[in-house]
């Protein structure tokens, strides 16, 4: 059976990359010299998780949603204005045919949590699974204006093309999705994936032995 896999990105997570992303100072109350990696991080559910599957997950505290808290896409925005900056993109995109085209080069260094190099196979294939309307994506719309297709091209292992139908004020939010499973079969379909060899996120989850009671006043 293939493995489902799942996106970690190591951008935050490892001193190794070429070049990491910056998390830029005003976004935090304390120095950055002040902050520690590691650590662990506990949470909890009412409720039994459903899925690993990243692409139908429908849950607010699902499992790839938690595991995802922390990353990103090629874009994200900026709490202080909202303005969308280059994430696991390596730089703002070159756009030409009047706002409708997009040529983005991808973040070096970035890496799964296996080893393997994220490139732009692994978003041209995670888009598809996307757009596949039997998978039953949470985010098929999101590839659509007006019920017609953005289409995603692989210029080179670290450049993507994306072609919009029309000009879009969203163009940066709908591309800013992040690579997910690229191995398993092209419709995901099965309700609970096995356990994943990739996380998504800088979260390593592991079973509780047990739980405290949680008290509310």
């Amino acid at each position: 059976m293939k493995k489902a896999l799942l996106l970690a990105l190591a951008m935050t997570a490892s001193t190794s990359l070429a070049a990491p992303f910056v998390w830029p100072a005003a976004w935090t109350a304390e120095q950055n010299t002040a902050n520690k990696r590691g650590g662990e991080y506990r949470d909890y559910t009412i409720a039994d998780f459903k899925t690993f599957n990243p692409f139908t997950s429908a849950e607010a505290t699902s499992i790839p949603g938690t595991m995802a808290t922390g990353s990103s896409g090629l874009f994200m925005q900026n709490p202080s204005n909202d303005d969308f900056i280059p994430y696991m993109a390596a730089g703002e995109p070159v756009v030409s045919n009047n706002g409708k085209r997009f040529v983005v080069k991808i973040r070096p260094g970035m890496k799964f949590s296996d080893g393997q190099a994220i490139t732009a196979d692994d978003f041209v294939t995670t888009m598809k699974i996307h757009m596949d309307d039997k998978v039953g994506s949470n985010s098929y719309d999101s590839f659509f204006l007006t019920k017609k297709p953005i289409t995603i091209k692989k210029i080179d292992n670290m450049t993507l093309q994306f072609d919009f139908p029309q000009v879009s004020s969203g163009a940066y939010g709908r591309m800013s999705f992040a690579p997910g499973p690229t191995t398993c079969s092209a419709r995901p379909t099965v309700p609970a994936a096995p356990k994943p060899s990739r996380r998504c996120g800088p979260w390593a989850p592991t079973p509780a032995k047990s739980c405290p009671p949680v008290c509310g006043r």
